[in-house]
């Protein structure tokens, strides 16, 4: 994964958060329709476009927490496919599949949030 892949997902989250967290006031305020409430992310710009409603809060991060970041994702996803290679080679298959992934994923998440 590239730093450049790494700063698009972050941009994503932050932008799906940031709707999120002006459709839960909006609720709190009374001022979303009912049919509007369902959860989906998907009309969130076209919404905020339609009300004027640009928010000017931007995701800011700098180079050295990018790359930093980037470092651990990549140590992230290295350990996952190490482990779920490990787990298919116990079981005697030749391909990685879900149930290997299914497998490590709960060892794997607990390891690293320590």
């Amino acid at each position: 994964m590239t730093p450049e892949v790494l700063l698009e997902v972050f941009r994503i989250s932050w932008a799906k958060e940031t709707a999120k967290k002006k459709r839960e006031k909006r609720l709190l305020e009374g001022g979303i329709p009912a049919e509007k409430i369902r959860g989906d992310d998907d009309d969130d710009e076209e919404e905020e476009e339609e009300n004027g409603d640009s928010d000017s809060e931007e995701m800011n991060i700098t180079d050295e927490a990018l790359i930093a970041s980037n470092a651990v994702m990549n140590s992230f996803l290295r350990e996952v496919v190490h482990r779920a290679a490990a787990a298919a080679e116990e079981d005697g298959d030749s391909s990685v599949t879900g149930v290997h992934l299914e497998r490590i994923l709960p060892q794997l998440l607990l390891d690293f949030t320590s």
